[in-house]
């Protein structure tokens, strides 16, 4: 009887100690697929960073390139006030910032999100004038940069649709797009930023938010 007892544990401790060996194998599968899908993510990550990089840089030398225009010609300078109004109103807290300046991936403006913000109207930051109307960015998607003179410009990325054109005037608080996802967007939201001489600077040095 006693010889029957230990066979029988025997054969229940084989049984669990091959279940826990499956357990083991399938556990170490699942963390091998777990560590390719984050380097993907990363590998993807990188991509991103470099497409926007190489975007900002190419929007840099645009600004240099029509300074030097700007200088060259006879045309009216563009001088604004100076001073900026927030672009998405409704969404003004801290709360709706879902990416800074800066960061690990050298962010070049702010994202500002929010429950029903797609199609939502953006704002013109300040008066200037429309220097780029585009439809067909890679990155920014369909988007607007407005000069406001001495140096000074913004630009409104992602959005879902136009409502200006490029050399057309604008006013401080006017309509000039629609909130979208379009371009490099993980979901609909105003990337907005602010450039000195083609340069990406902190746009929250502007606000004060709630």
């Amino acid at each position: 009887a006693d010889r029957q007892v230990l066979a029988d544990a025997k054969t229940q401790y084989d049984s669990q100690k091959q279940q826990l060996q499956s357990a083991m194998a399938e556990s170490e599968r699942i963390s091998k697929e777990l560590t390719t899908s984050e380097q993907v993510t990363a590998d993807r990550q990188k991509e991103i960073n470099a497409a926007f990089a190489k975007a900002d840089e190419e929007i840099r030398q645009w600004w240099i390139e029509y300074y030097k225009q700007q200088e060259e010609s006879n045309a009216d300078k563009v001088v604004s006030p100076g001073s900026f109004m927030w672009p998405m109103p409704g969404y003004t807290k801290k709360s709706n910032i879902t990416q800074y300046f800066g960061g690990s991936n050298s962010h070049r403006g702010i994202d500002i999100a929010g429950a029903g913000i797609y199609g939502k109207e953006i704002l013109a930051a300040d008066s200037g004038v429309v220097a780029v109307a585009s439809y067909n960015n890679a990155v920014y998607g369909i988007y607007v940069q407005i000069d406001h003179g001495n140096g000074v410009a913004t630009l409104y990325g992602h959005t879902s649709g136009l409502l200006v054109k490029a050399g057309q005037k604008v006013t401080k608080g006017q309509p000039i797009a629609y909130v979208g996802d379009s371009g490099i967007a993980t979901g609909p939201h105003l990337h907005f930023g602010v450039l000195i001489k083609g340069s990406p600077v902190n746009p929250l040095q502007y606000f004060q938010l709630g």
